[in-house]
């Protein structure tokens, strides 16, 4: 038996929400019972009706979207980070995406928070170009402008901030951020 419905489906735009018609027809796709209501489940012998996998069965009836499960998301960390032999003011980060989707560009901060022991907020930003999925890339800083001419970066505490900003929607914020020297 074919069975049609329609439900409305909630598609997000930078921060406007739509809401669309859609019309799904369950020949391929069986229902699950959930506790809270039913989750429509796509059939293990098809792939058919995907796209059910996020659509929740209210138990009055009526239908909501759930959001896309953190584990869809991408996941920007500092993966590691080395400094330049040639240039003590030099540092090159690799930044990965351990998500399953690809992440937008967005920014790396640097902030050196001690020098020689004393405080200190100096901070720089570089841009992070769109990653894939389970992919990396390389950042060259060079931190000139905001370290005495006599101090190497090494010599420094600094954080590193992956998505400095939080432009990138994440399945795990936590793991942004990584320090050196910190004590």
């Amino acid at each position: 038996m074919k069975m049609m419905t329609m439900i409305l489906t909630t598609v997000k735009i930078g921060i406007f929400s739509l809401l669309i018609p859609t019309v799904f027809s369950f020949s391929h796709v069986m229902a699950q019972r959930q506790p809270g209501g039913q989750s429509l489940e796509p059939n293990s012998s098809s792939g058919a009706g995907a796209a059910l996998a996020s659509v929740f069965a209210m138990p009055s009836g009526q239908k909501e979207p759930l959001d896309i499960p953190k584990s869809r998301l991408p996941d920007l960390t500092i993966r590691q980070y080395r400094f330049v032999p040639s240039n003590d003011k030099g540092l090159r980060i690799q930044v990965a995406n351990y998500g399953r989707k690809a992440s937008k560009p967005c920014r790396l901060q640097l902030t050196v928070r001690k020098i020689n022991g004393t405080p200190a907020g100096r901070t720089m930003y570089q841009t992070i170009p769109a990653i894939r999925p389970r992919g990396s890339v390389w950042i060259n800083l060079n931190t000139t402008k905001i370290l005495p001419k006599n101090v190497r970066l090494r010599d420094t505490t600094f954080k590193l901030i992956a998505d400095a900003g939080k432009y990138v929607a994440e399945s795990n914020e936590d793991n942004n951020e990584t320090w050196h020297n910190l004590k």
